[in-house]
């Protein structure tokens, strides 16, 4: 009797052992099956997070290339412009007529033969960083082996603005990095200015310097004939254009207008 009662107890310890493995293996089997699926989740969002980063960063370039297209499309007629009159046939050194070429101006160069006779380039630049390309018209001087900027026009996605012109008493100084615009010219020996301006306008200064004697005599802002405590061009200068870096136009992508 006492034989039987060992054996019973045997056989519970061994049911017990069985039910710790069988609950140890469960748990272990859960733990595994969590890990999987918690990694799983991490991978499938990190790959759908990089898969949203990619797409948005395609749609913004993509959009970004359309905007940029669709303004330099608006820019054709300008193109077009000064390609009928380098293609029409006449040699007429009639002034041009702007009525019909609107776009086409260039004091030093104002009759159709002269336009004909000089090469024209073209040049798309975001001068003020808004991804809105202005068009840069220059004709390539052969005195001085440089494009020289005549024109530029800007656009609001809808329309053509007319921006700046250049001609040999009022000429392109440089256009900086952070989008100013600066001009420089004369009206004689004795008086001369410079402007500084930015496409959105939220800039716009001129000053007029009186020379005598080929010396700075006084430099005055040209609006409101307030003389300034300038005392040089390199004094202005310094004080308006900073740090900032001057584009090389130079190294621009032209293309020739045939």
């Amino acid at each position: 009797m006492k034989k039987k009662n060992n054996n019973g107890i045997i056989v519970g310890v061994l049911i017990g052992v069985i039910i710790i493995l069988l609950i140890v293996i469960v748990l272990f089997a859960t733990n595994i099956i969590s890990f999987n699926t918690k990694e799983n989740n991490n991978s499938n969002n990190a790959n759908e997070k990089n898969y949203s980063n990619n797409t948005n960063e395609n749609i913004k370039e993509n959009n970004d290339e359309k905007q940029n297209k669709s303004n330099n499309d608006i820019y054709q007629e300008i193109i077009n412009q000064y390609k009928e009159i380098k293609n029409n046939e006449t040699s007429e050194e009639a002034e041009i007529d702007h009525n019909r070429y609107n776009y086409v101006f260039f004091a030093d160069c104002n009759s159709y033969q002269c336009i004909k006779q000089n090469k024209w380039y073209y040049n798309y630049y975001d001068i003020n960083k808004d991804n809105q390309e202005e068009i840069l018209i220059s004709y390539y001087d052969d005195y001085t082996k440089k494009k020289f900027v005549t024109s530029i026009f800007t656009s609001d996605g809808t329309s053509i603005k007319k921006f700046a012109e250049y001609w040999s008493r009022s000429r392109l100084y440089g256009i900086y990095d952070n989008g100013l615009i600066v001009e420089n010219g004369s009206s004689g020996a004795s008086v001369s200015y410079f402007g500084f301006k930015t496409i959105d306008n939220s800039i716009n200064k001129e000053y007029t310097l009186n020379y005598s004697e080929s010396k700075v005599e006084s430099i005055v802002e040209t609006n409101t004939e307030n003389k300034t405590n300038y005392t040089s061009e390199e004094e202005l200068l310094s004080d308006n254009i900073g740090n900032n870096q001057k584009v090389d136009l130079e190294k621009l992508t032209w293309n020739e207008i045939k």
